[in-house]
């Protein structure tokens, strides 16, 4: 999409190119790795357009730079100035980041060693950004930001239209009860101690792996994850959020593994065994354990995942994706959604 103006972009960065490779799309933005004239690999990435995007590139920047200066290879800047261009839908921000070696894996690919090393990662993650004050222009909680989800989904499942629609097309039903509980975990969490920086979005588009060398941080045997080269969705919070986040995306995708396996593979072989932070489950707080937090935030990701398959898909065509399937089955597995004609108990 924005090829044509990366020339013009290197330009005012004051860089020449030997070559620029394929756009790299995701969700949120597109990037081109750029071999410059001097060797060096860099990343060139331009932002999807949404509202205080701006905000939320400084503060990624602001975490990854610190974390890369905390010598994680996290992404960091190449220049620090943040350019940007008019578009035909409104402004669009540049930036120009250091290249991290690696590449990104399909799901299927993914090894217990690979679940491991996440796991160590993000306990390292922890560790380094637990010192890190940030003041940010808006405030920035994961408990501001998931209570805001739970807005609109109970807006979502009280309109009657949504639940026969539902129950015609899908043959579900939504348990009500399901979102009290949640604010109810929410405003818990709220007050945990050791609330620091978080990440909140380690998942498979977002890390790197390679074949291991002498230098890398992580690595298992022949297997190395390089690099972790995405920050936009960082707020502040407690470490269970970004665990939570974590696991349920593993849940899902990784099916070949059954869900003591990813616990154990992420939290204990890899985040506390491994990694600099711990996160003690046998500790309460207020009478819950960490065990059973952890759990219900797990929960409440996957229920805000499902919610956006039915937002954001038609449901004729949900049958069709496998990551919608594998949530759903999960939910029904927990109660939280069930067939309409299914007595309760049952």
């Amino acid at each position: 999409m924005y090829r044509r103006v990366v020339d013009s972009v290197l330009a005012k960065y004051g860089l020449k190119y030997k070559e620029v490779y394929s756009a790299q799309k995701g969700y949120r933005n597109e990037s081109y790795p750029i071999l410059l004239e001097d060797g060096v690999l860099v990343n060139l990435l331009f932002y999807k357009r949404e509202p205080s995007i701006l905000d939320r590139i400084q503060r990624a920047d602001q975490v990854s730079e610190y974390t890369y200066n905390h010598h994680l290879p996290t992404r960091s800047r190449a220049d620090r100035r943040t350019l940007r261009i008019n578009a035909p839908r409104g402004e669009v921000y540049i930036q120009l980041y250091r290249y991290l070696p690696g590449k990104t894996i399909a799901w299927e690919a993914f090894t217990k060693k690979h679940i491991k090393l996440l796991g160590w990662a993000m306990s390292d993650l922890h560790y380094t950004l637990s010192p890190l004050l940030v003041r940010w222009n808006a405030e920035v909680t994961v408990y501001d930001e998931v209570s805001a989800h739970i807005k609109r989904m109970k807006k979502y499942w009280s309109d009657p239209m949504v639940i026969e629609a539902m129950a015609q097309k899908l043959h579900l039903e939504f348990e009500s009860s399901v979102l009290m509980r949640l604010e109810k975990l929410i405003e818990l969490c709220r007050t945990l101690p050791d609330q620091q920086v978080l990440h909140m979005d380690l998942v498979r588009g977002n890390v790197l792996f390679d074949t291991s060398s002498e230098t890398d941080r992580w690595k298992i045997g022949t297997t190395a994850l390089t690099g972790i080269i995405d920050f936009e969705k960082t707020s502040y919070g407690h470490p269970l959020f970004d665990t939570a986040r974590t696991i349920a995306f593993l849940l899902v995708d990784c099916q070949e593994k059954n869900p003591n396996e990813i616990y154990r593979f992420f939290l204990y072989s890899g985040y506390n065994k491994r990694g600099l932070a711990h996160i003690n489950m046998r500790q309460e707080f207020r009478g819950h354990s960490y065990a059973t937090l952890l759990e219900g935030l797990v929960r409440c990701f996957l229920v805000y995942d499902f919610y956006k398959f039915l937002r954001h898909t038609p449901y004729e065509s949900l049958e069709q994706n496998r990551h919608y399937v594998r949530t759903r089955d999960i939910l029904l597995g927990y109660a939280m959604v069930r067939y309409p004609l299914e007595p309760r108990g049952k």
